[in-house]
């Protein structure tokens, strides 16, 4: 009884009545054949329509009236006998109607709407080039058409919060009709929900040459500058305190390095440094080392084991521990190990703390020779493999030289003195990539002087017991301390970036013997 019973009772006729008019009228209608003719019939059209409560009828939402064929069967009645452009801008029009509702479903309703209407312009598109366009569409322009829908369908994403889709769109809708106010308006506020101050003021700009006087246009790039004025300054601040920090740790390695007769050198770029020792120095205990009379600073040592590539990385040992005291940890005597204490990548288990063979490279990297190459070659390593969130670079740049730790904090004051974001723009920055380059050439040129060195003239080398001009490796007695190592035939061992790094061989394996024959007359035992 879905009908209204009062159409069969007649005027005046109670709900009762109306009620036993409408069954006689339904049984007069069986009567004359009309209806199912059986169950199975009722069955057969049940299953045809699917879910009743599917039908159109019933929808409460445009994606409910999507894909029934009732649905498709109305469309193709509305869509007939129009025009593919024609479509276009009825599509058009449902969006325009959608959007100024206020709902999130509308919205959507709007945005789909707008993507029918480009869809038919896709295929307008391709009838004028295939020369199959009705003679109507031929006078339509049909980039300034897409531009529009562009713009709109832009304003729904945008009232959905999607700004991402909508900034795009409008791009596409400037690219079209440069004239398009609309769609400059749209794109900058996307850009300013992004917090992408420089396109948004990019995009401001853009569109205040089409309208000079545009409120909205001038108020975001108000805000616009205002904002990124104000988070550069932050950032640059917060920079600053890091470096700070950073040229104070650097500059107590330095020191120490010195008064322990430490040679220090610049970062192997053609080895990159393990993400372990990202800001090493940051994590160790500093101390009193800028006196060079502590024995707090630990340092990093990078222990290399060439015949499985791969390596350990102790954070900080101490100046005085001994070798064997790590090695012993890290690889026990066999007959103190069980099953479980079995390194995974020693496939050979062969790597026992007396049955390995310990090497230092000599002359493995350029040495620095001043504080601040020290500083600039940790400002090169943060930013070219280190990824800092520093703009050491810019810094690096703006004080036209590598900051000590005294001159960076009373670099702090002085920059966050500067209000205008044209005075941070105007920092001379040397891009990664050129950065990279001179590090490559510098590391170049000193391989390429040390060849020629050992191959035509004389190495110059002060460490005592160091016989051979051309040594290029010490073998490391385990019971040598950490800072004997570090030391031992300084200027020729160079500690790259303070990382102490030592190859480790099992004991006359066939690796290690191959190493011993290529080098040799080229290595010299370090004693304890």
């Amino acid at each position: 009884r879905f009908s209204n019973p009062k159409m069969f009772g007649g005027e005046g006729a109670t709900e009762e009545e109306s009620y036993d008019a409408m069954d006689d009228w339904y049984d007069r209608a069986l009567a004359a054949g009309f209806g199912f003719k059986s169950e199975e019939e009722k069955q057969e059209y049940i299953k045809s329509i699917g879910d009743p409560m599917k039908h159109p009828l019933f929808a409460q939402t445009t994606e409910d009236l999507e894909g029934h064929p009732l649905t498709e069967a109305f469309r193709v009645l509305r869509e007939e006998d129009k025009t593919l452009v024609e479509l276009a801008e009825m599509y058009k029009e449902e969006g325009n109607q959608w959007i100024k509702k206020s709902t999130k479903k509308d919205y959507e309703a709007a945005f789909d709407r707008y993507s029918h209407a480009l869809t038919y312009l896709d295929k307008a598109d391709k009838a004028r080039e295939d020369g199959t366009e009705c003679t109507s569409d031929s006078t339509a322009d049909l980039k300034m058409i897409r531009s529009q829908i562009l713009s709109n369908r832009a304003l729904s994403s945008l009232n959905l919060t999607n700004y991402g889709r909508c900034y795009k769109d409008c791009d596409r809708a400037i690219y079209l009709w440069p004239g398009n106010l609309k769609a400059h308006l749209r794109k900058c506020k996307a850009l300013y929900m992004l917090k992408k101050y420089p396109d948004c003021i990019a995009a401001c700009k853009a569109g205040l040459e089409l309208d000079a006087t545009n409120k909205d246009l001038l108020n975001y790039a108000k805000q616009c500058d205002t904002e990124y004025t104000q988070k550069r300054l932050a950032k640059r601040e917060a920079d600053l305190k890091i470096l700070s920090t950073l040229t104070a740790q650097w500059s107590s390695v330095w020191n120490y390095a010195r008064n322990q007769n430490v040679t220090l050198g610049y970062p192997q770029y053609g080895a990159p440094e393990p993400k372990e020792l990202r800001d090493i120095w940051t994590h160790l205990d500093m101390g009193d080392a800028a006196t060079g009379t502590s024995a707090t600073l630990r340092w990093p040592v990078l222990l290399q084991y060439p015949q499985y590539g791969t390596y350990d990385v102790l954070s900080g040992a101490g100046r005085d521990d001994m070798l064997v005291e790590h090695l012993g940890m890290a690889f026990p005597e066999k007959e103190d190990c069980g099953p479980e204490d079995r390194i995974e990548w020693d496939v050979d288990d062969e790597y026992h703390v007396s049955n390995l063979a310990v090497y230092v490279q000599l002359h493995s990297t350029k040495a620095v020779t001043s504080e601040n190459e020290w500083l600039e070659a940790c400002m090169e390593q943060r930013i070219l493999l280190q990824g800092g969130n520093v703009d050491l670079l810019g810094l690096l740049k703006a004080t036209k030289t590598a900051p000590t730790a005294s001159t960076a904090s009373t670099t702090v004051e002085a920059e966050s003195t500067n209000t205008t974001v044209s005075s941070l723009d105007n920092i001379p920055e040397t891009t990664f990539e050129k950065l990279k380059s001179r590090a490559e050439l510098r590391e170049k040129k000193y391989w390429e002087t040390l060849m020629d060195t050992v191959t035509g003239k004389t190495i110059t080398t002060t460490g005592p017991g160091l016989h051979s001009s051309s040594a290029r490796f010490l073998e490391v007695h385990l019971g040598c301390t950490i800072g004997t190592i570090a030391k031992a035939h300084s200027p020729s061992h160079v500690l790259p970036r303070g990382v102490l790094t030592l190859l480790i061989y099992p004991k006359d394996n066939r690796l290690h013997k191959l190493f011993v024959e290529q080098n040799k007359g080229k290595i010299v035992a370090l004693m304890p």
